[in-house]
This record gives structure tokens, sequence and C-alpha cells, in this order.
């Protein structure tokens, strides 16, 4: 069966897709990770701290509506 040449680019991108030209490369913002961990830390110790740390990024963004969901 042949085919034509209307359907052979058929689902060929055009413009603005074709055309358009390539975006910069993406790069993401540096993570601010804190303060180092200090020396002779437990895991329990590590867990505790990041856990607080966690709560303080939430509570930041969190709204006054969200925290007296939160609180109850």
């Amino acid at each position: 069966m042949a085919r034509s040449a209307k359907d052979a680019t058929r689902f060929t991108a055009t413009t603005p897709y074709a055309s358009a030209k390539p975006q910069g490369q993406f790069t993401p913002a540096p993570v601010h990770m804190g303060h180092a961990a200090p020396s002779g830390e437990t895991p329990q110790q590590k867990i505790a701290r990041l856990r607080a740390a966690a709560a303080r990024a939430r509570t930041g963004k969190e709204s006054n509506f969200d925290a007296v969901v939160r609180v109850g």
C-alpha cells in the first residue's frame, strides 16, 4: 500500500515546536543543609536533629490556619 507525503508527515511537529529554540540549561538552586553534624553524634541524635530541622522548615511555610488545624 503506497503512502502519500501527506500521510508520512501527518504527525511531524510543525511550528511553534519544530522551529522553537531550545530553552537554557536548567540549573537548580543550591541546597542549604544548615550546620554540619557534630562529631561523635549517635544515629538517634542525628534523627532527632534532622526531624527538628524539618519541623522548623515546615513551620516557616505554615499559614495561621494550618497551625490551628495542626494544634487542634
